[in-house]
């Protein structure tokens, strides 16, 4: 990751932006400034890159900030503002509250007018739940962001003018909520901006044909199972690679500015998209054509005029194909690195009973837990979750897992066992994502659990919160926020101190409430494996965890859909 050269920042622990189920990804507090927008535009970019959201989506999210920050800094006259990126299981959600004068998206008019006269309307400060100090973080010689930037809203939003502001928020985001909130007697303004996560994405083809009535055509025979994404010659073909994520590419050969054959060449000459899948349409159906193709590696080659029915069926093949060939390469890698990343976790620590299961999807996936006992009989457990769902987020928590049996092995040597800090060790381990070259090229979230004598010692980081339930039932979330890690040199993570005496604590990944094959089922689905955890109220660890696993199991389906990891630590007598 680029290192931003600034000093430490701040992450928001007492934040009634977000629902206790959405996951809390990027969470600043900065100056009213210019520069302060262009700093945090750079990391919200950072983040949405790293979760490889599609290219068109990041270009939303970044203008709909940048807008709404710079009006904030311009017409609100806030002293300062706290940004936050979180996400749930249906949407993208970016949050803005400020402390100046009302500036309404919705309406689109000021409370008051941009005159310093005005200025001792607006609160000097955030309350002091809020962090009670912030960093200015400048970066040097920065340009606020500038909207002549072209971008795409099916294949591309396409900006011709810049400043158009409110409207162009509205334009970009799916939904939109303003209001005024009070916290600690203070009224702040709060701008709410989502975005729908499309859990059931279809592939994406890129068409490339010069003749439109054709690109429409084609079009139209392919839009109802996938996503279609249009360019009608080879170099604003490329121009889209760039921008968006495509799964196969469909190109006509003959075609002005840039021909079929060229744009192939490009693309093998690519190391980022040089495996993409590539289907020629041609109206010369002659064999040097066939071996200039052929030469250069294509999947398929259809002959003019094209049939729906031929079309369709050699694009499933294609796609079928390379996945099937993605599958072999990477499945004896997989299965090695899943026999290293096996946990190894002990059933009892202190007057605690621990349980974990471990739900493999076949695509594979980075989800690990370990341990590390101390010589006072704690023990430290590190449970992560790489973005991804293949043989590479394994060999990326295989990394992590590695440097983390260093740390905590370091820290055991080097320090006293009541001296360990979670938080401590969570900020290292960040800094290591933040400057190794290899680790930053991914997005890990991780809470560090230790467990003692008397309770629970945890920090988090972007990760879903843990859930403590009580002995008459009651399921509350553990509000444990931290940043993701490695986006600054340098980041603190609180330490939070859990009393869990008659009471059970789960931690999970996200698969939890995410991995049922019936994407529209999603909130019934989080309902009935509550409620079986509240029938599970009065269990220890592994009855609660047996039970839970069942519920899960029949609710997602085997096999999963996406890697889940469970962990259940009891203070039952």
């Amino acid at each position: 990751m680029t290192d931003m050269k600034t000093t430490k920042a701040t992450t928001y622990i007492a934040c009634p932006l977000a629902t206790s189920s959405e996951r809390k990804l990027l969470a600043l507090q900065c100056p009213a400034s210019l520069e302060q927008v262009s700093y945090v535009r750079k990391l919200l970019k950072q983040v949405c890159e790293l979760l490889n959201l599609d290219k068109s989506l990041i270009n939303k999210i970044s203008l709909a900030f940048s807008e709404a920050a710079n009006n904030i800094v311009e017409h609100s006259q806030a002293n300062c503002f706290y940004s936050q990126f979180s996400h749930n299981e249906h949407s993208w959600c970016l949050t803005l509250l400020d402390n100046g004068a009302l500036f309404n998206p919705l309406s689109y008019t000021a409370s008051i007018s941009n005159t310093t006269s005005n200025k001792a309307a607006v609160s000097d400060t955030f309350p002091d739940t809020f962090p009670d100090t912030f960093q200015n973080n400048p970066i040097a010689n920065e340009q606020p962001f500038s909207l002549d930037t072209e971008f795409d809203q099916a294949n591309g939003f396409n900006l011709a003018e810049g400043g158009r502001g409110i409207d162009l928020i509205k334009q970009t985001v799916d939904t939109i909520e303003y209001e005024q909130v009070t916290h600690v007697n203070q009224q702040h303004n709060q701008l709410i901006m989502r975005w729908s996560r499309n859990t059931e994405q279809k592939p994406k083809l890129l068409l490339v044909e010069d003749e439109g009535f054709l690109r429409t055509l084609y079009r139209t025979y392919l839009e109802k199972d996938y996503v279609v994404v249009e360019a009608d010659n080879g170099e604003n073909a490329l121009q889209k690679l760039t921008q968006q994520s495509i799964d196969l590419v469909i190109a006509d050969i003959q075609m002005p500015i840039m021909d079929g054959i060229s744009l192939l060449q490009h693309i093998n000459q690519s190391d980022e998209i040089a495996a993409l899948p590539f289907i020629f349409l041609t109206g010369q159906d002659d064999a040097n054509t066939h071996s200039q193709a052929s030469y250069l590696g294509i999947d398929s080659y259809l002959s003019k005029p094209i049939n729906k029915a031929n079309l369709l069926n050699s694009i499933r093949q294609v796609l079928a194909r390379h996945q099937q060939l993605c599958r072999k390469i990477t499945l004896n890698l997989d299965h090695s690195l899943s026999q290293l990343l096996k946990p190894v976790i002990p059933e009892a620590i202190h007057q605690f009973q621990l349980a974990f299961q471990v739900f493999s999807a076949p695509q594979g996936g980075g989800d690990f837990l370990i341990s590390h006992a101390l010589d006072n009989g704690d023990v430290i457990i590190a449970l992560g979750d790489v973005m991804g769902h293949n043989s590479q987020a394994k060999f990326f928590a295989h990394t992590f897992v590695s440097y983390l049996r260093g740390l905590f092995a370091s820290q055991a040597a080097n320090l006293t066992a009541n001296s360990i800090d979670m938080g401590q060790l969570m900020s290292q381990l960040s800094h290591f994502i933040h400057t190794d070259g290899l680790a930053s090229q991914t997005l890990l979230t991780c809470q560090l659990i230790r467990v003692n004598a008397t309770g629970i010692e945890l920090a988090s980081a972007g990760h879903p919160n843990p859930l403590i339930i009580n002995q008459a039932g009651d399921i509350q979330t553990v509000d444990v926020d931290g940043m993701i890690l490695g986006l600054l040199a340098e980041q603190e993570y609180q330490c939070q101190t859990l009393d869990i005496t008659h009471k059970n604590l789960l931690f999970y990944t996200d698969g939890l409430f995410e991995a049922t094959q019936d994407k529209s089922q999603l909130e019934q689905h989080r309902q009935a494996l509550l409620r079986k955890l509240k029938d599970c109220r009065q269990q220890g660890a592994h009855v609660t965890l047996s039970e839970l696993s069942q519920t899960f199991s029949q609710l997602a389906g085997l096999p999963v859909a996406d890697d889940t990891l469970l962990l259940v630590i009891s203070g039952k007598e």
